[in-house]
């Protein structure tokens, strides 16, 4: 071998060997910038929070709470009667947060300072709830509808419950009222002459009464929604007036004093 072919090849041996460094270094997942690296700093950024539909946060001097709602239904309810501030497409803020209950419809309420974990717990339990204290939420609970007949005449209602701790009130309420409860299914629709849209996940189905003013007095006395399921019957000249089966309570006669 000459003199110029062993500087050649010792020249090869070299470049092969710093390539073969630097390329292990690129892929060794120990290696700073490496594979196990870039996996172990994504894996250190925290989740962003979900944003829900929107929110309701109320801060004052003595009380701090969020409710983060999950759909456009309970968003529409709580947008006139929040008390604070009502975004959309959002979520409530991570920080010092003490505790979370999630309610029988959804809604997420989230609680912070200065109210304590027990006061946040005891307004929880009342709400029949589900509680969590930290900062952790409780995971969301499988849906159960439930129906109750024989609560109203000719009325069927259901609920959508979100928390189980609302299932064996919801139950008790329904027996009081002497209404028969059923787990895991809703209200029959069939015969239905009108819903009424209850706050939160609740409705009723309505058989009756015949009379449209009687079903809409029936909703709106329950601060509802109504929404009519058949058209109702055209009037014409020869038929018999329509008679309300639900007639508003009389006026007490009047008293006429003589002098």
């Amino acid at each position: 071998m000459t003199r110029s072919s062993s500087v050649a090849l010792a020249a090869l041996l070299v470049s092969g060997m710093a390539c073969l460094i630097a390329c292990g270094e690129k892929n060794d997942p120990g290696a700073p910038g490496g594979t196990a690296s870039a996996t172990a700093s994504a894996t250190a950024a925290a989740p962003a929070s979900p944003r829900a539909n929107a929110i309701c946060e109320i801060k004052s001097g003595d009380e701090h709470s969020c409710l983060e709602l999950g759909d456009a239904e309970l968003a529409s309810e709580r947008e006139t009667a929040c008390g604070g501030a009502f975004l959309r497409d959002a979520s409530c803020p991570r920080e010092n947060v003490l505790a979370y209950c999630r309610f029988p419809d959804g809604t997420l309420s989230v609680g912070y300072p200065p109210k304590t974990v027990a006061l946040l717990e005891k307004a929880c339990q009342a709400s029949q709830g589900r509680f969590a204290a930290g900062d952790t939420p409780p995971p969301p609970e499988r849906v159960t509808m439930t129906s109750c007949r024989g609560k109203y005449e000719k009325a069927c209602e259901e609920e959508e419950v979100h928390a189980a701790p609302r299932l064996k009130p919801a139950e008790d309420e329904c027996r009081t009222f002497g209404g028969s409860f059923t787990s895991g299914t809703g209200c029959s629709r069939e015969g239905a002459l009108a819903t009424c849209d209850l706050k939160g996940k609740r409705t009723i189905v309505m058989q009756g009464p015949q009379s449209p003013d009687a079903r809409k007095r029936f909703c709106d006395e329950r601060g509802g929604k109504l929404s009519e399921t058949a058209p109702a019957a055209s009037a014409s000249a020869s038929a018999a007036p329509a008679v309300d089966e639900d007639p508003p309570s009389p006026k007490p006669d009047a008293v006429i004093r003589v002098q």
